[in-house]
Formats: structure tokens, sequence, C-alpha cells
């Protein structure tokens, strides 16, 4: 109702607190209707019969605000981090340029029409997908292959380390694609899932059954994110260093830097720094969706 822009808070609460206030005068009346004291004497047997008088009556009200207070705070954490998540949902797609994140057929929300398959990351491998077809390989690959090649480094641990980052990131598709297989009907975990599907037990049992093989699942997509998360890093270094550097730095430039890419060569010091651009705009989107998903996970614990 909150993200109704029409829907009238204030007079939402004062329906509320007069409904509440019905509730408790009823309760009042009831309580001076029925004659409790002359009920105990009957049935004890004993005419001088009257109730204790005893204190701490009181602690309701403690437990009852205590109550509402984890409550509201629940619904609240989990609005800013539905509205966060919708912001954050607008950012990426004019980044990658789509009207809708990537979606995979079975690590997904409701994936086989069952309501227990719940992932925790379909959101960043969503993000991922989308930025390695319409970002990575369109408009950045190019000139990282350029560098990949040609570049001069005066360091072999930064060639190293550049040659594994970029090879990684290449590759997160076939990645997803194994944690794709795995959770499909022909996978290990999907058939584990439809095992379970099978199994006369409860409900709730089976549910959280379904859900536990998702976590597994969960722990393979969350080793890719990381991964990423890390590999984007290493080119960001690189790049920067390359860029902006010092000799003999961490990560410092390359030899050919003044002409890399011969007559094209300030063109392809400026397709470095787009990319340097992209690298960073895009490992800070993947770790806010990351940090998105492990909140929303910490909202259903509390």
């Amino acid at each position: 109702d909150l993200e109704d822009d029409d829907f009238d808070l204030e007079e939402k609460l004062t329906r509320l607190y007069s409904d509440a206030q019905g509730a408790i005068s009823q309760i009042r009346y009831w309580k001076r209707a029925v004659p409790f004291c002359q009920i105990a004497k009957y049935i004890t047997g004993k005419i001088n019969y009257h109730p204790e008088d005893r204190a701490g009556g009181e602690d309701w009200f403690a437990l009852y605000i205590q109550f509402w207070k984890i409550r509201l705070e629940r619904r609240f954490r989990t609005f800013s981090a539905d509205r966060k998540k919708r912001e954050l949902i607008n950012e990426i797609l004019s980044f990658i340029k789509l009207g809708k994140l990537p979606s995979m057929e079975y690590y997904c929300t409701g994936s086989r029409n069952d309501s227990d398959i719940q992932p925790r990351h379909e959101m960043s491998l969503g993000f991922l997908l989308g930025f390695l077809e319409q970002v990575f390989l369109p408009g950045m690959n190019k000139t990282l292959k350029l560098l990949l090649i040609d570049g001069d480094f005066y360091k072999d641990i930064n060639r190293e380390e550049f040659t594994d980052a970029y090879n990684n990131i290449y590759n997160i598709s076939d990645q997803i694609k194994r944690i794709e297989f795995n959770i499909s009907p022909a996978g290990e975990a999907g058939k584990a899932i439809e095992n379970v599907r099978k199994e006369l037990i409860t409900p709730s049992l089976k549910r959280r059954k379904i859900q536990g093989i998702v976590r597994g699942v969960d722990s393979e997509a969350k080793k890719v994110i990381i991964n990423a998360i890390e590999n984007l890093k290493i080119l960001e270094n690189v790049l920067h260093g390359i860029l902006y550097g010092e000799v003999g730095g961490r990560y410092d430039t390359i030899s050919n830097l003044g002409y890399i890419g011969g007559r094209e060569n300030k063109r392809v010091i400026e397709d470095f720094k787009r990319v340097l651009s992209k690298t960073i705009q895009t490992g800070e989107y993947l770790r806010s969706i990351y940090d998105l998903e492990i909140s929303y996970d910490q909202i259903q614990l509390d």
C-alpha cells in the first residue's frame, strides 16, 4: 500500500486505531457483564472466595510494544529493500541497455511451476549475463584483447593477473550455464528436487528440503559472483595502473603505451579509459546487487 501514490497513511492509521479502541471497549464491557467472581465462588464452593491480587499484569504492554516494534522494523526493512531494488534495476537496465534483466529457465523464482524454488542470486546472474552480452563482448572485449596481445607489461605478474581475470570474465557465461544445468530436470540438484516432490511427507517438510537443495545451488552462484567481483577489480587495477600508475608501482603502466595501436594510439588510450569506467561501474553494480540479495536473506532470518 505504501507504494501507491494515492495511499493515505494517516487515514489508514486512524481507522486501525479506531478499530483497536472498539475492540478494547468490547473487552471491558465483557469484563463488566460477566460475573467472574461469583462464578469462581460457585465453582470453588467458597462463599468468601476472592481472587488474589497479582502484580506485573502490565508486562503484556511491554510485550505488545516489542512485538509491533519488531514487526514494523521488519516491514520497513522489506519496504526499503524493495524500493532500493527497483531503483537499482532501473539503473542497471540503463547500463546494459535492456528493457528487462536476462533470466534463466530453471535458476529462477517459481521455476517448473514450483513456488518453493526461490534462488537467492538470480538477479546477480541475470545482470552478469546482460553485462556480457550487451557491454563486455560488443564494447570492451576488442580493447582488452588488444591489450592482452600487444601490451608490453613491465611485470610478468601484472600480465598474468590481467590474462587470468580477462579469461575468467569471458567465460562467466559457461559457469552460469553449469549452474542452470545443475538445477534443471537433467541436473543433480534438479533430480533431487524431483525426488523430494515424490516423497509422501508434509508440505512444510517438502518445502524445507527443496529450499535446502536450492541453497546448495545458491552456493555455486555465490562463487561465480564473488569470482566476477574479484576479477573485475583486477581489471580495474591493471587498467588504472596502465593509464595513471607510476613506474615501479604495484600496478604500473606498459612500456608501449605511447604507441600501442599504431596510428590509432590516441583512440586506443581513450578506449582504455572508457573500458576502465565500464569496469568500475560493473563492479559497483554487481556488489550492490549481491549486497541487496544478502539483505533480503537477513530480513527473512529476522
